[in-house]
């Protein structure tokens, strides 16, 4: 790897396990170490137009990826997003096995997106010959990817626990789905030897695909002769997980805020590209508009935060910003990056499942761009989050490079909190946000006063700039 000023580390965290350990920027493009040992291999796959995003560097020893966006974490990917990295990582896994390849590794972090959300195969790394030893790994799949994807399409209040961080796997797929038959097999397990006991405990990570094709007999035939033939081809059975994945119908759930802003035309407002300021005729999106203007098409990066369905990300994306989006309302998120797929990811956008209160300072990092805009959201954080002007302006500082809009509401809901925050030092006053934003920005200008596009409320447009 060449040394340059320019290279740094892509790592969500300094641990081994960082699936973005192995990834480094140079030259604002991503680079993946491969072993020297497997390029031969690797330039038969990468010719292939299944990986248009990925190219052999043999200067750098690595992998190049010219539209790598940031790293992401597991519990960021909307639900639907998620469904297509599995499907993807199968396209990639039945294209090595044709090859005489198969893969190492089954995580969801296997795939990641190009600045415009379209997912592709990133894990060249986990690529290894096949052997009687090394085989597709089937049962990890059904328990890393396959079962998340099968609870959430049938229980979607589930998707709130993901995102929170918890981990969902195949036994719970087992104790909610096939409670007799997670009975029966744990106990059969308890009385067996351990090597049998192992072989139930295989049984049962793949049960539920089992039963899925139960009414499919060269379907289970299949899967059995995978199984336990070890030079069985894994064609046939990463055809059948393909074919369920591909059939399964859009999560169905909506959030608390999905229908925020449901007095707009989102449909028309995304598939409207070369004449998309008609959609944006009120004086809020058009001042919010002319401060974005000053430097379009300079390449810019735009973090949304508290984005919902991306109706001013999508200003950003259509003024040449680079764009990432970023809620904790799942549902509006799925909802944004099922948009850009319909619109055949056109679109330089990124929508994320972020909870601003629990980002970290290496998040801090990973998410900052040139433009942050906060749009009736820092009043949420002082009221309900209980953020003071100080803490906020800290962060969006943190956040933004450049340019920091924002808006402040003076009349507002949740103001129960309101006598314990005078209590604390810190007001709910245009004075008190303005001050403390002027500690980190340069300066500091209320634009002009407008209403919401799905509110009367007033709200006092702030530009902040380094």
């Amino acid at each position: 790897m060449t040394e340059t000023e320019n290279c740094r580390s892509m790592a969500l965290t300094p641990f081994a396990r960082d699936p973005y350990h192995n990834f480094f920027e140079k030259n604002k493009m991503a680079f993946l170490k491969v072993d020297e040992k497997k390029f031969d291999d690797l330039e038969s796959v990468l010719s292939s137009k299944q990986c248009p995003k990925a190219i052999l560097d043999r200067d750098e020893m690595s992998i190049r990826y010219e539209k790598f966006a940031t790293p992401i974490k597991t519990t960021e990917i909307p639900p639907t997003l998620k469904k297509d990295y599995a499907i993807t990582y199968l396209k990639m896994a039945l294209r090595l096995e044709k090859e005489g390849l198969t893969l190492t590794n089954s995580e969801f972090l296997s795939c990641h997106v190009d600045f415009n959300s379209e997912p592709f195969f990133k894990d060249f790394s986990s690529i290894v010959k096949k052997s009687n030893n090394t085989r597709f790994p089937f049962i990890d799949f059904i328990n890393n990817q396959y079962a998340l994807i099968s609870l959430y399409n049938k229980y979607p209040r589930l998707i709130g626990l993901a995102r929170d961080g918890g981990k969902l796997d195949i036994e719970d797929l087992m104790a909610i789905e096939h409670k007799f038959a997670n009975f029966f097999l744990s106990a059969l397990s308890n009385l067996l030897s351990k090597p049998l006991s192992k072989k139930i405990s295989r049984f049962v990570k793949v049960y539920p695909f089992l039963y899925k094709n139960k009414l499919n007999p060269l379907a289970l035939v299949e899967i059995f002769k995978f199984l336990f033939d070890k030079n069985r081809s894994a064609e046939g059975v990463i055809n059948l997980l393909l074919k369920e994945l591909q059939s399964l119908p859009n999560f169905c759930f909506e959030g608390k805020w999905t229908d925020y802003y449901s007095s707009i035309d989102l449909e028309a407002t995304f598939s409207e590209k070369s004449n998309w300021k008609i959609n944006y005729q009120g004086n809020r999106a058009k001042a919010i508009i002319k401060v974005l203007e000053e430097d379009a098409d300079k390449k810019y990066t735009l973090l949304d935060t508290g984005s919902n369905q991306g109706y001013f990300s999508l200003i950003g994306s259509n003024l040449g910003y680079r764009v990432t989006a970023m809620d904790y309302d799942v549902a509006s998120i799925d909802h944004l990056y099922r948009r850009l797929k319909k619109e055949a990811y056109r679109y330089e956008l990124l929508p994320l499942v972020v909870n601003f209160s629990n980002l970290t300072s290496n998040d801090l990092q990973r998410l900052r761009s040139d433009y942050v805009i906060a749009l009736g959201f820092t009043h949420h954080l002082w009221y309900v989050e209980g953020y003071t002007w100080e803490q906020i302006s800290n962060t969006f500082s943190s956040l933004s490079e450049k340019v920091f809009i924002t808006e402040f509401k003076p009349n507002t809901k949740g103001r129960g909190s309101k006598t314990i925050k005078s209590l604390a030092g810190s007001r709910y006053e245009l004075d008190d946000f303005t001050e403390a934003l002027k500690k980190n920005f340069k300066t500091v200008e209320v634009v002009g006063e407008y209403t919401a596009e799905a509110s009367t409320a007033g709200r006092l447009l702030i530009v902040a700039r380094k």
